[in-house]
């Protein structure tokens, strides 16, 4: 089939030449492994739906070997593939254009409707939703995403926020955001924020966390997963085979 992720191979979205010397390369190494229980390794996992690990790999990306995969089923029992690749590299990627979608959009993404209209921006990565104020966050992109930045990132982006799979990756990570702040909040009592909270609670928080990535507790209820039901529906019926093939029966 017509694989989408052949066409970014040399897209760029995000234009910070040389950030990694403001923020000690924060995106490509694990900046909490300290507080984690098992994940001790200063790796990265990066996300990435079965086509773009097949289209990286086609194209030369011999970086991707260190991965697991896992097939979520949605209520239809339509099946979408996802490889979680184990990054060391510290952001020497080699060739650069290859690298994966998530590290060319990072920090963010952007947060568009069904349609694919761009709305704003949300974090890429989910620990970054956890900060109260921007300026404490470890990546200085953020700190001055302001209105001439984010115009510039709906420009950049327009290509992904048309293209049904990218709406429905899109719409899904907000989906899973919303459903992990609520999981979190409801687990603690209140909101929490990395910014607010003491080493002995970041000790405690990221240890929820962990043991959420593993069972993924706080996706497993009826409001995430007709969310995301309803969101292949739409796509579904408004693209056919150009959005269904990237999903197995």
């Amino acid at each position: 089939m017509n694989n989408f992720f052949d066409t970014l191979h040399d897209k760029e979205f995000i234009f910070a030449p040389k950030c990694y010397m403001t923020c000690n390369g924060g995106c490509c190494h694990n900046i909490y492994a300290k507080y984690f229980k098992f994940n001790k390794s200063n790796s990265v996992i990066l996300p990435m739906i079965e086509a773009e690990y097949l289209s990286l790999t086609k194209a030369g990306n011999n970086n991707l070997n260190e991965h697991s995969v896992a097939i979520y089923e949605l209520k239809n029992k339509k099946k979408i593939t996802i490889y979680f690749i184990k990054c060391s590299l510290n952001g020497i990627c080699n060739p650069h254009n290859l690298r994966p979608l998530i590290c060319k959009l990072y920090p963010y993404y952007p947060q568009v409707d069904f349609d694919g209209n761009f709305l704003g921006v949300k974090p890429c990565a989910l620990f970054d939703i956890f900060y109260k104020h921007k300026k404490n966050n470890f990546c200085t992109i953020t700190h001055t995403a302001e209105k001439e930045f984010i115009k510039t990132f709906d420009n950049n982006t327009k290509i992904l926020q048309k293209e049904p799979i990218m709406i429905f990756i899109f719409k899904a990570l907000e989906y899973i955001e919303e459903a992990l702040k609520k999981y979190t909040y409801e687990y603690y009592g209140k909101e929490m924020y990395l910014d607010e909270m003491s080493e002995d609670e970041k000790y405690d928080f990221f240890a929820m966390q962990e043991l959420n990535s593993m069972t993924l507790k706080a996706y497993k209820n009826d409001e995430f997963i007709n969310k995301i039901q309803n969101l292949y529906d739409i796509l579904e019926q408004k693209h056919q085979d150009r959005f269904c093939k990237y999903f197995t029966d």
